[in-house]
């Protein structure tokens, strides 16, 4: 198994947030021949907009945090199915063959939220404060 060292440098920059919705075109057309995959991408993408933009709150939020990362996580199955129906052997690629570490936070918390707890969410309000 190979090792990869995390690219830190990767990160977003956090001093502002930016919500993506969508896959956009380039990795929804480069996915087109991985069905299942492009299915759960979507889906995981839909339970992200879900749970940003809804008005529901508590375990309907933490509804759709489970299933996004649930769906996100499961893509590593459904890529070993789409390669196995298109006839090819190639190794799956899998959460933990990236260096980008928001994949393996992903994963990690997936494992968290489905297998040990379920996090709480509630929801506060930021002030602003200009000088």
């Amino acid at each position: 198994m190979q090792k990869y060292i995390l690219d830190f440098s990767l990160l977003p920059d956090l001093k502002y947030s930016v919500w993506l919705y969508t896959l956009g075109n380039e990795i929804e057309n480069s996915l087109r021949a991985l069905p299942k995959t492009l299915g759960r991408a979507e889906a995981a993408m839909f339970f992200v907009y879900q749970l940003a933009c809804s008005d529901d709150s508590g375990p309907r939020k933490e509804a759709y945090l489970r299933a996004a990362l649930a769906e996100f996580v499961s893509m590593e199955e459904m890529l070993a199915r789409d390669l196995a129906n298109l006839g090819k052997s190639e190794p799956i690629l899998k959460c933990i063959d990236t260096k980008d570490p928001l994949i393996h936070i992903a994963k990690a918390l997936r494992n968290l939220e489905i297998h040990l707890q379920s996090s709480k969410m509630s929801h506060r309000s930021l002030i602003w404060m200009t000088q």
